[in-house]
């Protein structure tokens, strides 16, 4: 049988285990934090300003650890487009494997979850590798990449995808330039193809005020008005876009200046060449202060932030502390006040026995005026020694012929002398004591030697000493006064 605690205790314990729990819980907040999504596109969107800065290391490195931390809290469309990252950044990178992989992952997961924008990049992608896969005629794939190309382009402007649609109408344009490489005349068909796209995202890009993507439109625009031979059209589409764009574009004027290096040298102006290379060296410079400078704020920028974090982070566990204190606290108060009430009551339960028993002995000294000088008490005390052979109904007729010989004990008196001797009884039955030993005890407990009980018993000292051993052994003790004190306690003697 399960012995349970009092319900007092059983509240006390869960109140604690409940305490503690929470105070690791509470303490678990200083551990790993989850990133949040907007963690994530973050990276994602700082990979794509490493890659447009050519650092390829630096933007895999981002790439990568956003791929890590969306698998973490299962984002499917952050997945997908870390996996686009990877593709583009491998592109750029020319490993074609390793970017046909990255884009295929994208578009499994794009089309799996319905991700329209994300399923155009993928195919756009897919297009570029087979473009840029082909270095001779023979291995050349644009057929295949026009096909991902058309799919990206149908897809996108079904779902009104301005920038997706844009950067695939640039691709197409550059697609149908690279058909025209192999031939040694220029085919119409393409070049119109060609001119046509690029129409199409240049003014796109321009009624939606994409300037990003606008700027990006120059190096498609240059190198098909180059291979159409129109180089003066180029030269004026340059001059104009000088005039038309940002001073602090750096990075466009230099892309132009090169352009225009190459275009003037190709027309038998080198001069002209010399002036514009000069000019793509300083805006080449300029563009590298301005990216410098860019991050170098970025630096201070992520070191305030760093150092806000790390107050925040202080702060929080300075809080959390400072609720686990308060917990504790909390439970050594609840546990003082439990504690406080359990001597209560044990202090209340002692009181009630005091006072039954000075009660009882009140009315039991209303009879007695003088106990030790009445001889049915004396009898009383005899027939308590020799009760161990008596049942209960003998016990309480031999009391109550030995009160009916005092007059001053009445019938109260013989319910309570019946009640301690059946109380005695119970407890040499307990003990586990023989008659014989008993004897021995009570003459023990008077202060006899082992020979004057063993004269009084007709027995020898040996034996006398045998049963004060088998007295110790079933009593737990190992001397005499300690025997005597025992059973005094248990009330086998007086």
């Amino acid at each position: 049988m399960i012995n349970l605690p009092p319900k007092s205790e059983f509240c006390m314990n869960r109140t604690y285990i409940l305490l503690l729990v929470l105070t690791a819980l509470l303490a678990a907040g200083c551990g790993h934090k989850t990133s949040s999504p907007a963690e994530i596109r973050d990276l994602i969107d700082r990979s794509r300003e490493l890659v447009a800065e050519q650092d390829y290391d630096g933007a895999m490195d981002a790439a990568l650890h956003a791929l890590t931390l969306a698998g973490d809290i299962n984002d499917p469309v952050l997945k997908t487009d870390a996996f686009c990252v990877i593709s583009l950044i491998d592109l750029q990178a020319m490993r074609d494997a390793q970017a046909w992989d990255a884009a295929c992952s994208a578009e499994e997961l794009a089309r799996e979850y319905g991700l329209d924008r994300s399923l155009c990049e993928a195919l756009t992608l897919k297009g570029r590798v087979c473009s840029y896969a082909g270095i001779s005629e023979e291995s050349s794939r644009d057929d295949e990449a026009i096909r991902y190309l058309q799919e990206a382009y149908q897809l996108s402007q079904e779902k009104g995808l301005a920038p997706e649609h844009i950067l695939t109408c640039l691709h197409l344009s550059e697609v149908y330039v690279n058909k025209n490489r192999w031939n040694q005349t220029l085919v119409p068909e393409y070049y119109e193809l060609a001119g046509k796209y690029l129409d199409e995202g240049e003014r796109i890009a321009a009624a939606d005020s994409l300037p990003d993507l606008s700027r990006r439109s120059i190096a498609f625009r240059l190198r098909y008005l180059r291979q159409g031979g129109n180089t003066e059209d180029a030269i004026e589409y340059c001059e104009k876009y000088l005039f038309m764009s940002d001073p602090s574009d750096w990075l466009a004027r230099q892309q132009i200046y090169d352009q225009l290096t190459v275009l003037y040298s190709a027309m038998g102006e080198p001069e002209i060449s010399v002036e514009n290379h000069r000019r793509y060296v300083y805006a080449m410079q300029e563009y590298l202060r301005q990216k410098s400078d860019s991050r170098l704020q970025e630096l201070e920028d992520h070191y305030a932030y760093l150092v806000k974090e790390r107050q925040n982070e202080q702060t929080r566990r300075f809080l959390i502390a400072l609720a686990v204190l308060f917990l504790l606290v909390l439970l050594f108060f609840f546990q003082s006040l439990w504690y406080g009430r359990k001597i209560r009551r044990q202090n209340d339960a002692l009181a009630k026995a005091d006072a039954s028993k000075k009660n009882l002995l009140e009315a039991i000294s209303s009879d007695l005026v003088d106990v030790t000088s009445l001889p049915g008490v004396n009898e009383m005390m005899e027939l308590a020694r020799n009760s161990y052979a008596m049942d209960e109904a003998g016990i309480r007729s031999a009391v109550t012929e030995t009160v009916g010989k005092s007059k001053t004990l009445n019938d109260d008196v013989v319910d309570y002398f019946c009640k301690i001797i059946m109380h005695r009884k119970k407890t040499v039955e307990l003990s586990g004591l023989t008659e014989r030993e008993l004897e021995i005890l009570r003459l023990t407990s008077q202060g006899l030697s082992a020979a004057r009980i063993a004269d009084m018993l007709h027995i020898s000292p040996r034996t006398v000493t045998n049963h004060k051993q088998n007295i110790y052994t079933k009593m737990g003790v190992k001397s005499t006064p300690e025997m005597i004190y025992k059973a005094k306690e248990a009330g086998l003697c007086s």
